[in-house]
């Protein structure tokens, strides 16, 4: 016979009398079929179809791997303004002991920028320095950039540290939203001291 392998016909399936290898057979598939469906959704952006396959695998007691939390993540901060869903599941990840991959804490970060909340980007950021993730330069230059939007001086001037402790080099564009964040702020003593810093890299801002 055909084996089930849509989401609905698996469902059906494992309410079914299986032998014991047959049901942990399907029900491995049901639970990749799952995921499947999240991360399809979470692509097209919509967060409640999302969200709810996310709900169903809680429902089966499945254990909801980390790209399905990532997909979920980014189905709620891409295009709509449910960040703070967004970080619920950043959180829920770690609760449940494991590690969020840069892609979760990347849409998070996106999505709190994009309501202009601008800390808690930051403050996203710091959450992945802590759990070992080492961003790419792209990340550092997202969170700079709502320093820039938020007047995040301190915040501003602490990634760029950051950057150029773990080699990734910060160039003009860091340094001018560094800057930027500085003049926002009406920090013109630290906004001279990163032109300096800038300046003793080879870089020449313009403002």
């Amino acid at each position: 016979h055909v084996f089930p392998v849509t989401l609905r016909e698996l469902r059906q399936r494992i309410q079914g009398e299986l032998p014991p290898q047959e049901y942990q057979s399907t029900l491995a598939s049901l639970q990749d079929a799952y995921e499947d469906e999240i991360i399809k959704w979470g692509r097209r952006r919509k967060w409640e179809k999302a969200l709810g396959y996310l709900q169903e695998m809680k429902d089966y007691d499945f254990q909801p791997g980390v790209p399905a939390f990532s997909a979920a993540i980014r189905a709620c901060c891409e295009k709509v303004k449910q960040w703070a869903r967004g970080l619920e599941l950043l959180g829920e990840i770690k609760e449940r002991g494991m590690v969020a991959d840069e892609e979760a804490f990347k849409w998070a970060m996106a999505g709190c920028a994009k309501d202009r909340a601008w800390k808690f980007s930051v403050d996203v950021l710091r959450e992945m320095l802590s759990t070992g993730v080492r961003g790419r330069k792209k990340t550092f230059l997202e969170a700079l950039n709502a320093c820039r939007y938020g007047g995040l001086w301190q915040d501003a001037i602490d990634i760029i540290e950051v950057m150029e402790y773990t080699d990734l080099d910060p160039a003009t564009d860091g340094f001018n939203k560094a800057m930027d964040a500085c003049l926002v702020a009406n920090e013109d003593d630290w906004f001279d001291v990163m032109e300096d810093k800038a300046a003793s890299r080879g870089y020449e801002i313009k403002i």
